[in-house]
């Protein structure tokens, strides 16, 4: 049997890039200032979206979770952030279902855990080095 399609994205997520600079510089015409301009930007965005998506999610305020899941999403997808962008997007999908439940979320969740800080390393490199 097919997994529902929020399961499915969610496994695709683990196997996903964490960044794709070379997509995201070939998107910005290679220029590297740009290019660490907006990831130091984003990486601080996308905390605090996440962080205003969990505390919603916690406290049982769906719609706000969703939305800033939403968001997290779509700026995932604007600078190649692979694996959040799965993350995020699975975890609006289960909102919009409304599942709730611990056993969908918790895995989800420590994903999005793991993922936040090896993408503000990779990030911390990319505009330290700026390559």
């Amino acid at each position: 049997a097919e997994p529902p399609q929020a399961e499915r994205v969610f496994v695709e997520g683990d196997d996903a890039m964490v960044l794709d600079l070379e997509s995201f510089k070939h998107l910005l015409g290679g220029d590297m200032e740009i290019v660490c301009s907006i990831l130091d930007e984003f990486i601080e965005c996308a905390e605090i979206c996440y962080a205003e998506a969990y505390t919603a999610f916690q406290q049982a305020d769906y719609d706000v979770a969703r939305a800033r899941f939403h968001k997290l999403a779509g700026s995932c997808a604007a600078v190649f952030a692979s694996q959040l962008h799965l993350y995020a997007l699975n975890s609006e999908r289960l909102l919009v279902d409304a599942v709730y439940s611990e056993q969908r979320w918790s895995p989800l969740l420590a994903a999005i855990d793991s993922c936040l800080p090896r993408l503000r390393a990779e990030i911390k490199q990319i505009t330290t080095s700026g390559s």
